[in-house]
């Protein structure tokens, strides 16, 4: 997934990909010079394999943990090579959504609740596949990695560049709402971006960043100590 990830970087730095072409196709994902372009043409490419998944198993007698099976065995598992290594296409990601519970209730509209669907077996719930969560989590497993020392990939190496100024790894030290994390950064890399979003969107705790608590944070990156109306840092 590295891998991936390092050459998607690099097709996109560069201005003319192999003098003619526009795309290619490597490690089983498009790549092209454009972001935009590359977006589209993996999940519009997705989105119509996974229509096809379900078409075949849409006329067989599956129980609701049988579909929910069929759902995670064969039509997650092609998502996970997609969301990991791309930013989020919402519109595809909701669509896929959508085809998964009308394959599930057999297009005859939700029956439970989906936020009890994706319950655990004991909390009266069926273990459902919850997509938007799914792609947070695969995101979220590249701020680990960058934050693990052990993990020498060259791939870190693209953060390292970006976040330098705002102080690498220290970065996600800070407790910053999503909208303070986005406005602060100017970078245009949109992956990169998108995981400071869902990160700080996971991690944010609100109750340490009330102004009773003021003394006991950090100076930099702090949502309550800002000049024209942004945080402040020193690099």
């Amino acid at each position: 997934m590295a891998k991936v990830l390092e050459m998607i970087k690099f097709c996109h730095q560069e201005k003319n990909l192999n003098g003619q072409k526009t795309k290619l196709k490597s490690l089983g994902l498009w790549i092209s010079t454009g972001p935009e372009l590359s977006v589209s043409l993996n999940y519009n490419e997705k989105l119509e394999k996974v229509k096809e998944i379900l078409r075949c198993w849409k006329y067989r007698r599956l129980t609701l943990l049988g579909k929910i099976t069929v759902i995670k065995s064969l039509v997650v598992s092609q998502l996970v090579y997609l969301l990991s290594p791309l930013r989020s296409n919402y519109r595809a990601l909701n669509e896929i959504n959508h085809l998964l519970y009308t394959f599930l209730w057999n297009g005859k509209g939700d029956k439970i609740k989906r936020k009890v669907m994706i319950n655990d077996f004991g909390v009266v719930g069926l273990k459902m596949i919850d997509i938007s969560s799914f792609n947070k989590s695969l995101k979220t497993k590249w701020i680990q990695k960058y934050l693990d020392n052990n993990n020498k990939g060259k791939w870190k190496i693209f953060f390292d560049i970006t976040l330098k100024k705002y102080g690498c790894q220290n970065f996600f030290s800070y407790n910053l709402n999503v909208r303070d994390t986005l406005s602060t950064m100017t970078t245009s890399d949109a992956f990169l971006k998108e995981l400071l979003g869902i990160w700080e969107e996971v991690n944010f705790e609100p109750e340490i960043t009330s102004k009773d608590h003021l003394l006991d944070q950090q100076l930099w990156h702090n949502l309550l100590i800002k000049i024209a109306n942004k945080t402040v840092f020193f690099f």
